[in-house]
């Protein structure tokens, strides 16, 4: 475990898409949990975290910060 990260969905490409996989979870198994998720979405999404392992999020923190030098020097 201690080279997965687990933090909160903050990041809103990661919350439309989960509510999107929520969304077809529903329409294609007529879910009752999916159903209950998104009738509470606000509480749910709380309940949600992202996992990544902490040395691809290093590379893709790496990779952000040199595209954001290259933008500003341009």
């Amino acid at each position: 475990m201690e080279t997965i990260g687990l933090e909160q969905l903050e990041d809103a490409a990661d919350i439309l898409e989960l509510r999107s996989l929520l969304e077809r979870h529903l329409q294609y198994t007529g879910s009752k949990v999916a159903s209950a998720l998104l009738d509470d979405w606000d509480a749910s999404l709380a309940l949600f975290v992202k996992v990544m392992p902490i040395d691809y999020k290093r590379v893709l923190m790496a990779n952000n910060a040199q595209k954001a030098r290259i933008v500003a020097s341009a």
